[in-house]
């Protein structure tokens, strides 16, 4: 989830590609967002309930964690595609928010199994269409916010 909630999503389309130029390109944004799976040790074959700290998720319910997520330092704000070389890049600028913690708990109904809930540590791996920055890191900036260029 994003803490930014202003992006208004648009499609967008052009037509001109090709030999004859009928052929449209949709830019349609795919938005890739980590399951808890990804994000927290303890949550597979359990049924867990993550909330931000501040909401309560009533009776019945029993805390199994207090998890605390960072803002990424820069967020993208807009992309291109090479169509001649396929190359992808990403232009990012400072994240207003950058180094902002969010609180979060995790619940379980007080008589489901299971142990305690816990943030993954990022995995950090090189990518291409980005520079070398990681993967995870331009997930979570992209979490953060997207902007119209």
């Amino acid at each position: 989830m994003s803490v930014d909630t202003s992006y208004k999503h648009e499609n967008k389309n052009f037509r001109g590609v090709g030999s004859y130029g009928d052929i449209q390109v949709r830019d349609r944004k795919m938005y890739v967002v980590p399951t808890p799976y990804a994000l927290a040790d303890g949550t597979a074959h359990a049924r867990t309930l993550i909330l931000p700290a501040d909401q309560d998720p009533g009776e019945g319910f029993v805390c199994v964690g207090d998890l605390r997520r960072r803002e990424v330092d820069e967020v993208v704000v807009a992309y291109q595609f090479d169509l001649k070389t396929n190359v992808l890049t990403t232009q990012t600028e400072p994240n207003p928010g950058r180094g902002r913690e969010h609180p979060f708990k995790a619940w379980r109904l007080d008589d489901d199994p299971g142990g305690p809930v816990t943030l993954k540590t990022p995995v950090r791996r090189a990518d291409r269409a980005t520079g070398g920055r990681s993967r995870a890191r331009r997930r979570v900036a992209v979490q953060a916010t997207v902007q119209k260029s």
